[in-house]
């Protein structure tokens, strides 16, 4: 399919075609959190399943993603060495990977499985 110079800018800028970068603050929690007043904060899991949406139906879910957690061994998942034992002690909890995905910009493969997405991000942080 052809178009033109104008219309491939556009659609490489419009935010609504952008996948796989998830902007990480100091501080942000893995899982979803309520805030006061009822407001829920994104965690990690639900932003990153954002970013590999193909359309409203088809994307990796925040359940997937914790899942990939909870069942792969932190060598498998790309834990660093030093943390290896504190991670698979934790085994059956999603949270215990908080604190090896450094804040910052990231960028990922949308179109990767769960792990991979996972490991990519904890072999990367």
């Amino acid at each position: 399919e052809e178009m033109s110079a104008g219309s491939a800018l556009l659609a490489l800028t419009d935010e609504n075609n952008r996948r796989g970068l998830v902007d990480i603050s100091n501080g942000m929690t893995l899982q979803d959190v309520t805030v006061v007043g009822g407001e829920v904060r994104d965690g990690i899991y639900s932003l990153i399943s954002k970013q590999t949406c193909t359309d409203e139906n088809h994307c990796i879910s925040p359940e997937e993603l914790k899942d990939a957690v909870i069942n792969t061994p932190a060598k498998k998942l790309g834990v660093p060495q030093w943390a290896t034992g504190a991670v698979d002690a934790r085994m059956d909890d999603p949270r215990r990977i908080e604190g090896l995905i450094s804040p910052g910009v990231h960028l990922f493969d949308p179109t990767a499985d769960a792990l991979g997405i996972v490991k990519a991000w904890i072999e990367k942080s």
